[in-house]
């Protein structure tokens, strides 16, 4: 990007979606003229409303990075729509909005919950301004509340507050990390009411407003859970794909912030000493310990496993989507949960 000194370890480090680069590619079957020019309208939206509230626009919009939640909004609300039904795309553009600011919200409080002084948390005041903290992450949810509200559907906004819920549930259960390892079913967990919850929003709200019937409502939204676990998943994959020193970094700073990659905990599981090399990490940032720790996950084949769980998540997204009629619409969601095992 120009005009700005966002490094890539620095957007890994504060957990932006890097992975979504690897969708950029399924993206292209996605993006024609009209997509474009919505993904366009929505971002200028957002970086207008960031700005106004005090945010620097940066890491809310990086150069490459496509928008999948509200090309998931648009997608749905097609892929349901039935005979000659009809609804203004400007109400998919306000949910998506909505969409992308209750995301921006959740970025903002996870920095917020941050430890005191931690490198993340610096790096987090840096880049994204001065309005970092629970009171900038509320001013963001409740712009994203007021633009559910116009929708036609009374239903997007209770989706919304439910996702509110499932993410603040998710952001307790980080919270007892900082004393202990979690276990990979609780990790999952986390993911699941994280990601999973904000991307089945994103599908759900979208279907809302295509007045989906029961079932493809269903469809959708367990399509979009499996691909927000999926790319969750494939974020702590990405970590493991950077130089050894970038890697090391990127896995110390992960323990000073309670945010454990699925390969640690699932081989922790089957190696207990794990659990003291990640405590030893979090306090002294030891480089022995992080090798050792490569070393124990990479002798236990955690990536390749991570990798087993990613194709599930893909498989259990597509499976969902058997249930919709067959539509283009339906076809360019298959095509991006098809990126998450490329």
């Amino acid at each position: 990007m120009q005009g700005t000194e966002i490094r890539q370890q620095d957007v890994l480090l504060l957990g932006c979606t890097i992975t979504y680069l690897r969708v950029k590619s399924s993206t292209s079957k996605v993006n024609n003229h009209d997509t474009n020019a919505f993904v366009s309208r929505v971002d200028s939206a957002l970086l207008d409303l960031l700005n106004v509230e005090g945010f620097s626009p940066e890491m809310f919009r990086e150069t490459g990075f496509p928008r999948i939640r509200p090309i998931l909004v648009m997608l749905s609300a097609r892929a349901v729509q039935r005979g000659e039904q009809r609804f203004e795309d400007a109400e998919v553009e306000h949910v998506a909005l909505a969409t992308e600011l209750l995301h921006a919200a959740i970025f903002v409080h996870d920095i917020a919950l941050g430890r005191q002084g931690g490198r993340r948390r610096r790096v987090a005041r840096r880049l994204v301004g001065g309005a970092l903290g629970w009171i900038g992450g509320n001013q963001l949810t409740l712009r994203a509340l007021e633009l559910s509200r116009q929708s036609t559907s009374s239903e997007v906004l209770t989706e919304m507050l439910d996702t509110m819920r499932q993410v603040a549930e998710s952001q307790t259960i980080a919270q007892n990390w900082s004393s202990q390892l979690p276990s990979v079913e609780e990790l999952v967990c986390q993911k699941e009411q994280r990601e999973g919850s904000m991307f089945s929003f994103a599908c759900r709200a979208g279907a809302r407003i295509g007045r989906a019937d029961r079932p493809h409502l269903t469809s959708v939204g367990r399509f979009g859970f499996h691909m927000g676990v999926g790319l969750a998943l494939l974020e702590d994959l990405h970590l493991f794909s950077l130089d050894k020193e970038q890697l090391i970094s990127g896995l110390s700073e992960r323990a000073h912030s309670f945010w454990p990659p699925y390969p640690l905990c699932l081989v922790a599981e089957e190696e207990p000493e794990l659990i003291n090399l990640w405590s030893s990490l979090r306090s002294n940032e030891d480089v022995y310990s992080a090798e050792r720790i490569l070393d124990i996950i990479g002798y236990h084949q955690g990536q390749e496993r991570c990798r087993d769980r990613i194709v599930q998540s893909s498989w259990s997204a597509r499976r969902a989507l058997r249930k919709l009629p067959p539509s283009e619409h339906r076809d360019s969601m298959e095509s991006l949960i098809e990126s998450l095992v490329v």
